[in-house]
């Protein structure tokens, strides 16, 4: 397989064939076939160096929407590489592959961790249990994604133990015009800084709602932080 670009950046997950094939406005696309809503975010010579990458992989076009401004020359760097590859017939596997560049996610600063439970276990252990609305549906405030995190934290230690996390559809703000979520998916990784007293993560997810009369899908990629203090 072409080695990926950053670290991980997209989680792809398992279970989701007949949603992925309703999204509206998907991120991946069948091989020889380019979203319409690329084509408006790259550029000409852009455009051309995915159409060729796409007759051989499916591609996920995650990037064209999140990848920061300054990885921009980097990804053009990959594309231009890779295009040469599949024009020169070697890449590596079977056609029909799945391909996705990954990057750093941006850190959504907005995020309001609250306290569900917070037990003291002793003066520098305690159990908390914290959650935030880590998504909304543009222009719908009432169609919204949380995400729970339980953790045992140890302030002498510097330590966090991570013991579970939950996606899971937030109570609808108006129950009268929206149904609840048919499913969502997700996977998250935490990481301990000690030096700002903060839990650090990303998190990849697949949700469905309904809206308008049909079944929806959305793909979220995006960075947080929880403070510990």
């Amino acid at each position: 397989m072409i080695r990926r670009l950053f670290i991980i950046g997209l989680f792809l997950l398992g279970g989701f064939s007949s949603l992925e094939a309703q999204i509206t406005r998907s991120l991946r696309a069948p091989v020889d076939s380019i979203p319409d809503f690329v084509k408006e975010k790259v550029t000409p010579e852009e455009y051309e160096m995915l159409k060729t990458i796409s007759s051989v992989y499916i591609m996920d076009y995650t990037f064209v929407d999140e990848a920061l401004p300054e990885h921009r020359e980097r990804i053009d760097e990959m594309l231009k590489e890779l295009s040469e590859v599949v024009k020169a017939g070697k890449w590596e596997g079977e056609r029909g592959q799945r391909y996705a560049f990954s990057f750093p996610l941006r850190i959504d600063t907005t995020l309001n961790w609250e306290y569900e439970t917070i037990h003291r276990i002793t003066e520098d252990i305690q159990f908390c249990k914290r959650k935030a609305i880590v998504y909304t549906v543009n222009e719908h405030g009432n169609i919204r994604v949380q995400l729970e995190v339980w953790y045992v934290y140890d302030a002498a230690k510097r330590e966090v133990n991570v013991i579970h996390y939950e996606f899971s559809p937030a109570k609808p703000t108006d129950s009268s015009k929206v149904k609840p979520f048919s499913r969502v998916n997700g996977v998250a990784t935490f990481n301990y800084v000690p030096e700002e007293k903060a839990l650090k993560g990303e998190f990849g997810m697949i949700f469905e709602y309904y809206l308008a009369g049909k079944y929806t899908g959305e793909t979220v990629n995006k960075g947080f932080v929880i403070p510990l203090e």
